[in-house]
C-alpha cells in the first residue's frame, strides 16, 4: 500500500495490462484499486523500451501476433500511467541495486529505485524479482 500517492508499476505488470495473459485480470483489478484510491501509477520512462522488447520477444516465439501488438499499444496509450525521465544518478542507483540483488541487468532495478526514491509502493508481476525486491524495500506488492 502506498502512502506517497504514487505506485510504481514495473514492465511485467504493464505487459499484463496490454496483452491478455495469465494474471491480466489481477493487473486490471489492481489498476482499478489504484484509481479508486487516487494513487498515481508511475514508471520510469524506460518502461516503454522494455515493454516493446517484451512484445517483440513474444512475437518472435509465436506467443502473440502483430495485431496483438498493435492492439496492446492502443491500450498502453489509454492507460493513465505517468512516466519519469531517468537521469544519470538514477542509473547509478539502479546499477548499485542490481549489484546488491545480484541481477544481471539494471532494468528491474530502475523501477525499484524509483519506488524507493518516491517512497511509493513497488508493484510487479515478476515473482522472481519480487523475492529480491522485498529484501531491499518493504513496500512491494506481487500481483
Amino acid at each position: 500500500m502506498t502512502t506517497s500517492g504514487y505506485s510504481v508499476l514495473d514492465s511485467s505488470l504493464i505487459v499484463k495490462l496490454i496483452i491478455k495473459e495469465d494474471g491480466s485480470e489481477k493487473a486490471f483489478a489492481l489498476l482499478s484499486r489504484l484509481a479508486g484510491d487516487r494513487v498515481v501509477a508511475i514508471t520510469p520512462r524506460y518502461m516503454l523500451a522494455e515493454v516493446l522488447s517484451t512484445l517483440c520477444k513474444k512475437f518472435k516465439f509465436g506467443q502473440i501476433t502483430k495485431n496483438d501488438i498493435v492492439a496492446g499499444l492502443k491500450v498502453l496509450k489509454e492507460l493513465k500511467i505517468q512516466t519519469v525521465q531517468e537521469n544519470n544518478a538514477d542509473f547509478v542507483d539502479a546499477l548499485n541495486m542490481a549489484i546488491k540483488t545480484q541481477e544481471p541487468t539494471i532494468y528491474d532495478s530502475l523501477f525499484l529505485c524509483l519506488a524507493i526514491k518516491l517512497k511509493a509502493e513497488f508493484i510487479t508481476a515478476d515473482a522472481k524479482y519480487y523475492k529480491k525486491a522485498i529484501k531491499q524495500y518493504d513496500n512491494c506488492t506481487l500481483v
